[in-house]
């Protein structure tokens, strides 16, 4: 069995899988914050480093002059995607995405694109009023 929670292709190496993996995780926690908080912030009985690792910062996982693009939102860098990133967390007060398996190009030349497959699930801040249709 696999320790990833999507399937996948075997000719994709570990450290993109984990890579994947750990993107999802803190996409789904409006904690992964930007800045780091200072060590007084933290409790004699928790480990500094393991605290700093627990907030893996979301934009750590992008280039600084990423071309980054969310629905209909494409901007480019750094202080545009904590924007987007503050934005999408205004409305929602928890998000879990389940990717469900990643996909290569198939070029097989070490350089494939990867695509993944999956769902999310959120949970709005207000409750939202739907009409109803019969």
């Amino acid at each position: 069995m696999s320790r990833y929670p999507f399937s996948h292709p075997l000719s994709v190496p570990d450290a993109q899988l984990d890579f994947l993996a750990r993107f999802y995780q803190a996409s789904d926690r409006p904690d992964a914050v930007d800045e780091v908080r200072s060590p007084s912030h933290y409790s004699p009985r928790t480990s500094l480093t393991r605290a700093l690792l627990e907030r893996t910062q979301y934009v750590s996982f992008l280039a600084p002059d990423v071309d980054f693009v969310m629905g209909l939102n494409a901007v480019q860098g750094h202080a545009a995607v904590r924007q987007i990133r503050q934005n999408m967390w205004g409305g929602v007060v928890s998000r879990k995405h389940a990717p469900a398996a990643v996909f290569t190009s198939g070029k097989g030349d070490g350089k494939d694109e990867l695509m993944l497959h999956g769902t999310v699930r959120f949970l709005p801040s207000r409750r939202l009023s739907l009409p109803c249709v019969s």
